[in-house]
């Protein structure tokens, strides 16, 4: 018999578990990628009767209505076709857009609050144009989230940049170097190059 295969709508690659495409879409196109069935022209898988009742008894499908599934695919087992109902029906443009601002809504908002103490104007620009950008690249969400992290770094290493000029009585520039090195020659980062 043979094994099903799944591959990815974005890039074409082909995976033999089901669990590793859906990991693949999820770290590699941020859940934006459909995983469908690799078609095949096995006729050695089929249907078992027995089984197909008792999945449309508990999910109420009739799986009469899949025949241009099956002439396209071949005959598959029961799990083929939930899986064709599950993963093959999200091809909405609208949907994928809600898909992305729901993936990317979140870190936004983590960059706004992050904005609160800058006037709104520039609270505007940084945001407008975090968003943008990082739709243009690969991976948007992950860009998002970088810059959201590094505008968070920023923040965090000018208001202990602050604390420690204040307390050492020294200009705000040679405490951020300060602070800088201190970060720089720390046990943390020997163990992070190790």
């Amino acid at each position: 018999m043979e094994s099903k295969l799944y591959y990815c709508s974005m890039c074409k690659r082909k995976f033999r578990r089901k669990w590793n495409a859906f990991r693949h879409n999820l770290t590699v196109h941020s859940d934006l990628a459909k995983i469908a069935l690799y078609p095949t022209n096995s006729s050695t898988l089929s249907l078992s009767p027995n089984r197909s009742k008792d999945v449309n008894k508990v999910y109420g499908i009739n799986f009469h209505k899949f025949k241009h599934w099956e002439s396209k695919y071949g005959s598959q087992d029961d799990d083929d076709i939930l899986d064709y109902l599950l993963i093959g029906q999200d091809n909405n443009t609208d949907t994928k857009i809600m898909k992305i601002i729901g993936q990317m809504i979140k870190l936004y908002l983590d960059l706004q609050s992050s904005l609160d103490h800058a006037d709104p104007e520039t609270k505007a620009r940084v945001l407008s144009t975090s968003f943008i950008s990082s739709l243009l690249s690969y991976n948007p969400v992950k860009l998002l989230s970088e810059i959201s992290d590094k505008y968070r770094s920023n923040m965090g290493l000018d208001l202990i940049a602050k604390h420690v000029s204040e307390a050492q009585n020294m200009p705000i520039h040679h405490a951020t170097v300060l602070v800088k090195e201190a970060v720089r020659y720390s046990s943390l980062i020997r163990r992070i190059n190790n």
